[in-house]
């Protein structure tokens, strides 16, 4: 599961330099806390047109879907996140199979959080890199009348992944902004499937427990302060 992802670099040039690609437009949205329910608007570089960052709404429809807003209500969470083992099988929509092999696009992050179930409680992790470097997560998008829907990618967590999302064990597909391209020319189920059979995360990924107001939806976690760790206590904390 990822719901919730972070996205606090604002300087355009930072962004530019760490992808090699243009950013036209003057507002950079950045949050502390992003919940994928909000439907916000993320920053993609998409495979069609990989050298500029491109706009969408993080909630993926059919191409040219006549009522957003229906859709995303009837189908949950499965617009914001996509498991690889729901795809290329016959039950897969045909229009999600193409924009995989051919419509993928890195949502910009500079982290995400996952939830841990404690003995009493769930706690969310907040998962980046050191310094907050960007990195993307592997997603597709779809064109819709005038602008971009997007979903992340998700596959079988790694050990370390599997320690903190301990119930759905699960995580998102994060790229290295140097690797972009290869992911980009995944074309063929057979390619996609050989690359996520060898694919264990980003080797400096590091982790922290904060405030479990990031999975209450009813308060207010778009904040500075909820990039601050909490010390849980010891039966509940995993380091």
């Amino acid at each position: 599961m990822c719901y919730h992802i972070k996205q606090t670099e604002r300087d355009k040039k930072k962004i530019q330099q760490t992808f090699h690609v243009d950013l036209r437009f003057d507002l950079v949205p950045a949050y502390y806390h992003l919940n994928g329910f909000d439907r916000g608007t993320v920053m993609i570089i998409t495979e069609d047109n990989p050298h500029e960052v491109e706009l969408a709404t993080w909630s993926v429809a059919p191409p040219y879907c006549d009522d957003l807003k229906t859709y995303w209500k009837q189908k949950g969470g499965s617009v914001l996140n996509t498991r690889d083992d729901s795809l290329f099988s016959i039950k897969a929509a045909k229009w999600k199979t193409e924009a995989v092999l051919h419509h993928k696009c890195l949502v910009i992050v500079s982290g995400f959080y996952e939830p841990h179930k404690g003995a009493n409680q769930h706690i969310p992790y907040l998962l980046y890199r050191p310094n907050y470097a960007l990195f993307g997560l592997l997603g597709y998008y779809t064109l819709q009348a005038g602008h971009k829907t997007c979903s992340i990618l998700t596959t079988k967590a790694n050990e370390q992944l599997a320690l903190i999302h301990n119930v759905g064990k699960r995580m998102p597909i994060m790229v290295h902004p140097q690797d972009s391209s290869y992911y980009f020319n995944l074309g063929t189920e057979a390619q996609f499937k050989n690359a996520l059979s060898a694919y264990d995360g980003v080797d400096d990924l590091l982790a922290r427990s904060v405030h479990t107001d990031v999975l209450n939806a009813k308060k207010m976690s778009n904040r500075a302060s909820i990039l601050n760790e909490v010390i849980y206590t010891k039966q509940e904390r995993l380091f």
